[in-house]
């Protein structure tokens, strides 16, 4: 009965130590995904912050293509006035031309 006992006292500290060693494995376990975790989110935290960075820089651009669409309007304009300016002037140069010969 002394083996009987002796033996059980023996398996069930076995059995303590194989529970131990699997608990301490698990935990080990544990924090290895938690570190990656943490990792994970800072990499997410870090995609969003760019994400709403992008969208700024992209508003900006926008607003950027808008003035350059609108300086390139006004350009345009200022090239019309030019040619009208110019034929403005062969008119009358033509006009005095035609007045010094009738002199």
């Amino acid at each position: 009965r002394n083996t009987s006992l002796s033996d059980k006292v023996s398996e069930l500290a076995c059995e303590r130590d194989r529970l131990s060693k699997f608990v301490e494995d698990k935990d080990c376990l544990l924090e290895s995904k938690l570190s990656e975790l943490k990792s994970m989110t800072s990499i997410v935290e870090r995609k969003e912050s760019l994400e709403s960075q992008l969208s700024i820089i992209t508003q900006e651009r926008d607003g950027l293509f808008d003035k350059v669409a609108s300086l390139e309007g006004k350009l345009d304009n200022v090239h019309s006035e030019k040619v009208l300016m110019n034929l403005s002037i062969c008119s009358l140069s033509s006009g005095a031309e035609e007045a010094r010969k009738e002199l």
